[in-house]
């Protein structure tokens, strides 16, 4: 079983609500606060289209189980559902953020 410590956490993937246009300056501002805090930011390929930011790699939903430590979703709870099934053979912890 996979243990998780918080300290751990250097690779963070960034998932967003794709169909919510409102969503871009909440994901823009949640990026930025982790990057600043030394983390790598990881934004989902949909999620970095929407957000059109510069300067961050981006990965679908499987290459993120693959290379983050932790996902922020921020949407409700279908997208949280639906990454969640996406990325739990990884195990990979989730935190979401609900928007609706």
């Amino acid at each position: 079983m996979r243990t998780f410590s918080i300290e751990s956490v250097r690779n963070v993937g960034v998932v967003g609500r794709h169909d919510t246009p409102a969503i871009a300056n909440p994901l823009k501002r949640l990026a930025g606060f982790l990057a600043a805090r030394g983390l790598a930011v990881f934004m989902e390929t949909e999620t970095a289209a929407l957000t059109r930011l510069p300067g961050y790699a981006t990965a679908s939903v499987a290459e993120l189980g693959r290379r983050v430590d932790l996902v922020i979703v921020l949407g409700g709870d279908g997208t949280l559902l639906a990454v969640a099934r996406q990325l739990a053979a990884r195990r990979i912890p989730l935190i979401g953020i609900n928007q609706g």
